[in-house]
């Protein structure tokens, strides 16, 4: 009985002693398995050389030194939150298909800006055409006023002669305002031009130069004087009467003079129209 009673505490050891070695073993292993798994989700320190076949479970902090040939069909699990600090090795050859869902937060800059704007409107235009009747009339001087709706220079006239010449003296003047009551007489007019010039006839349009800026919502009146040629003109309708316009400048029916600032208003003809165009 006693012996009996020993073998089952002998028999009641050795079972205790094999449960401790086997929860000791599965302590290990599963420790073992907890480190195996925090292995292969911590992003490595050093890009790897070669690229895996499918992406990791987390970013790495650098791009890796070969990048793969063909784009992943699998995006990474979790995206980088800052901005690499580090370029491509490898850029792409060609932009994304797919465009950013949001703009850039930086506007791009021009390489190499204009030096200074444009002095006007890029959609002002080339000229204001005047009369284009063709016929037989002329005059030594031809005055009219302009009205300019914005600030605008006038850069020159293209007139018709009565005939081909060379070297023929030319003088245009201007004056602020309407010409009205100063036709013969030269206080308050600004010689501009007074300068030479080759006359082409009746068909080919000949340019003066002048460069006059009119302020904006401002009237200016001209007068061109040729002593030697006649200036070519046609028969208006009223004196003062609105003949062309634009939306930057409108033109009005002037007056020829057959003498300059002569104090002789009978030296005056209306209404005439200059034929040519503001330039």
């Amino acid at each position: 009985m006693i012996l009996s009673n020993s073998w089952r505490r002998l028999a009641s050891a050795i079972l205790l002693y094999i449960c401790c070695i086997t929860n000791e073993q599965q302590s290990v292993l599963a420790a073992r398995q907890a480190k195996a798994r925090r292995r292969l989700i911590t992003a490595s320190v050093m890009p790897s050389f070669l690229p895996s076949t499918a992406p990791s479970m987390a970013s790495s902090d650098r791009p890796s030194s070969a990048p793969s040939s063909t784009v992943t069909t699998v995006p990474s699990y979790t995206p980088s939150t800052t901005i690499t600090t580090v370029p491509s090795y490898n850029p792409s050859n060609a932009p994304t298909g797919v465009p950013s869902s949001s703009p850039s937060m930086v506007p791009s800059m021009s390489a190499m800006p204009t030096s200074e704007p444009s002095s006007s409107p890029s959609d002002e235009p080339d000229s204001l055409l005047l009369s284009t009747q063709e016929n037989e009339f002329g005059a030594f001087g031809v005055m009219f006023d302009t009205f300019a709706w914005h600030k605008l220079r006038i850069v020159s006239f293209d007139i018709y002669s009565a005939y081909n010449s060379s070297g023929a003296n030319v003088k245009v003047y201007t004056r602020p305002g309407n010409y009205t009551g100063h036709e013969v007489d030269s206080n308050g007019w600004d010689l501009v031009i007074d300068d030479q010039v080759d006359f082409l006839g009746q068909e080919i349009p000949t340019k003066i130069l002048v460069g006059v800026t009119v302020p904006f919502e401002s009237s200016q009146s001209f007068f061109i004087w040729s002593p030697d040629q006649r200036i070519m003109y046609n028969l208006g309708t009223e004196e003062g009467a609105l003949y062309s316009s634009d939306a930057y400048l409108s033109f009005y029916e002037g007056v020829s003079l057959v003498n300059i600032f002569s104090n002789d208003i009978d030296d005056v003809y209306s209404p005439r129209v200059l034929r040519g165009a503001i330039r």
